[in-house]
């Protein structure tokens, strides 16, 4: 059975909508989780924060799927699992959008209305099949663009924004809201902590 994964926006979220044939049809929508510190608002080594890297206003946020052996959500042993068997992406899976923002991103609520905006506009779907296995979902936003992303270009550390995860999840079976939270158990975030989530699938074993 086919099951198509379409990016579509609304509100502050990113949804996700898991259609197939018959009655097989399941809406997932990904929220960024709002806590103190946030995806949005971790700062350099020097304490500007990241958002300040986007000073034309241009951005690309990068969606995606990771093969995870785990089936339940904790930071540390996340990690863990990623470093040692790994965390592969499914680089066939991978989609980029790029983010065009009316004004400065100052906020993380500028930056949200800009994803937002960018990937209602898309249209377009993610997936033509979700996976059939436990998948993490990411979302990284970055300064580089998608031309960069699709030609191969890694993701660089001085140009990242942004990043979060979703819990482990089985797409085909779930269906409600997925929280995407930045990966970490710390009170301040650093850009230590965006490399961890954008580098997840590629961290070396201890």
């Amino acid at each position: 059975m086919t099951r198509a994964l379409a990016l579509l926006a609304f509100a502050a979220l990113l949804p996700l909508a898991l259609q197939g044939c018959g009655e097989d049809v399941r809406t997932v929508q990904l929220d960024f989780v709002d806590r103190d510190p946030n995806a949005f608002s971790c700062v350099d080594a020097a304490g500007e924060r990241l958002l300040n890297r986007a000073r034309d206003a241009r951005a690309s946020v990068v969606v995606d799927f990771l093969r995870t052996p785990l089936r339940f959500c904790q930071v540390t042993e996340t990690i863990r699992q990623c470093r040692d068997p790994g965390c592969p992406a499914l680089p066939e899976l991978r989609r980029c959008y790029d983010v065009v923002a009316e004004g400065p991103l100052e906020s993380d609520l500028d930056v949200l209305r800009a994803v937002e905006a960018s990937l209602r506009s898309s249209g377009e779907p993610v997936l033509l099949d979700a996976p059939d296995e436990s998948v993490i979902v990411r979302a990284t936003v970055t300064t580089q663009t998608c031309a960069a992303v699709e030609e191969g270009a890694p993701l660089g550390a001085d140009q990242l924004l942004a990043c979060a995860l979703s819990c482990p999840v089985d797409l085909g079976q779930y269906e409600g809201v997925l929280d995407l939270d930045l990966p970490t158990t710390l009170e301040s975030c650093t850009i230590q902590e965006v490399a961890v989530c954008a580098f997840l699938d590629r961290l070396p074993p201890e």
